[in-house]
């Protein structure tokens, strides 16, 4: 017998748990045609399994998207209601200026049609001095004959409304004219102005 012949003898046995197995070749073409069928299926699920995971991978890509986009314009809008909001408060900083700005300018103009102090007797000896004006007084001094201290009474500072005590000697004139001198700044710059009056009860 030729080798070919034996290989074909020998190539149709099978071992299966030791025991010999015959093949039956007239089904080899079927049995082909069976597992490029199944390695075909197997290919296509395979690709179905790739796709569906490309599709999961594409929805949450798209999905990150969608809610980055969302953060975006979230926060978009939260910068500008701070933007809203901050030029609110500048308006309202702006007119709450003006308004003080137009107080003061209405204070100044009332001052100026009234004395600029006032002088109150608190008891026999006593004067008080009152700055009447809306704005501080430096480097202030009172003075007069009946000023019971050399040179007068000084102070660095009188505050807008508010007043200090001096004392003045008891004698005839009951009511003796004072004469009270001071700066506008606190830099004694020029001559110092000069305001006249007389204590009253």
């Amino acid at each position: 017998m030729s080798a070919w012949p034996r290989v074909l003898l020998a190539s149709r046995v099978l071992r299966c748990n030791g025991d010999p197995v015959s093949l039956d070749w007239g089904n080899v073409p079927a049995a082909v045609s069976a597992g490029v069928a199944l390695a075909s299926a197997a290919v296509s699920a395979l690709a179905a399994i790739r796709s569906r995971k490309s599709r999961a991978e594409a929805d949450r890509r798209a999905k990150d998207a969608a809610e980055a986009a969302v953060r975006s314009a979230d926060a978009a809008v939260q910068s500008v209601e701070a933007q809203r909001q901050a030029a609110d408060a500048a308006q309202e900083f702006a007119a709450a200026y003006q308004n003080e700005a137009r107080i003061r300018a209405a204070e100044r103009e009332a001052a100026a049609d009234e004395p600029p102090w006032d002088l109150m007797r608190q008891g026999e000896f006593n004067v008080l001095l009152m700055n009447n004006s809306p704005e501080p007084r430096f480097h202030v001094t009172a003075d007069g004959e009946q000023v019971r201290a050399p040179g007068g009474f000084a102070w660095e500072l009188i505050e807008a409304d508010e007043s200090e005590m001096f004392h003045v000697l008891a004698g005839d004139d009951a009511s003796p004219q004072i004469v009270v001198t001071w700066y506008d700044t606190e830099i004694r710059a020029g001559e110092p102005r000069r305001w006249r009056g007389f204590p009253r009860s």
